[in-house]
């Protein structure tokens, strides 16, 4: 298993339980205990535990981005139903935009093939695109590594000047109190000019993120549509979530 999707792995259990023991973690993951120690070590380094003498653990606080592939494993069959769900929702003569999420680059697998226009600020997104034989136009700029994207001022001004039937997009976190989240405050800049360029916004957001607070609000948690892939108790009666059912 790659060593930063393992470590995201140890996070997200360590958060569920709020603190552990080093023999929780070894048991929960399922490697050898001086694989665990040296994970843990390198998670205190960059600030994301806190290791206690007797070997308790806990968030310190602070999330690691994945890369695009690294996301595509995590909760897959879910970000799989929230795409089919998404892309049910283009039709004819639409023209819309993706940013570069692990949901929206399943989503293009599901896609119309004809008479839509997809625009997208996402490297990887176009290469499946062009396979799919979609018309698509890629928005250019900064070029950042972690999610293959483009972004900075030259992406901004180019999504501005553009208008979209709808806008699908992804975010790191969502709760009921601080909202939908996102780690870096460029991507979020990105994601509120296409809002703004929308005439309607979904956030495509698996129910494994519920809980998660990244350092960047993008938007209330009852501004936009959401689609997610199952019933969230704190969020029921909320007239725009929306459940992909399997």
């Amino acid at each position: 298993m790659i060593p930063v999707l393992r470590q995201q792995q140890i996070l997200e259990f360590i958060k569920e339980k709020g603190s552990v023991s080093l023999s929780e973690v070894v048991k929960k993951i399922g490697i050898s205990e001086s694989t665990i120690r040296r994970d843990l070590k390198e998670l205190e380094q960059q600030g994301f535990v806190d290791l206690y003498r007797g070997g308790g653990i806990c968030v310190k606080g602070g999330e690691i981005e994945l890369e695009l592939d690294e996301k595509m494993v995590l909760h897959k069959e879910e970000k799989d139903r929230i795409a089919r769900y998404a892309a049910s929702l283009v039709y004819p003569h639409d023209v819309i935009f993706l940013d570069p999420s692990s949901a929206n680059h399943l989503m293009i697998d599901y896609l119309p093939t004809d008479n839509i226009t997809v625009v997208t600020n996402s490297i990887a997104h176009i290469n499946k695109l062009v396979k799919r034989q979609i018309t698509c136009l890629l928005i250019g700029g900064e070029i950042k590594r972690t999610t293959s994207s483009c972004i900075g001022p030259i992406a901004e001004d180019t999504i501005a000047n553009l208008r979209f039937s709808k806008c699908f997009l992804g975010a790191n976190g969502m709760s009921v109190k601080y909202g939908l989240t996102n780690h870096d405050v460029r991507e979020r800049i990105i994601k509120r000019v296409a809002i703004a360029s929308s005439v309607a916004t979904y956030f495509l957001v698996d129910a494994s993120k519920y809980g998660t607070i990244a350092k960047c609000k993008v938007a209330d948690i009852d501004e936009y549509a959401i689609i997610t892939d199952r019933a969230i108790t704190e969020m029921e009666g909320m007239e725009n979530i929306f459940v992909a059912s399997e």
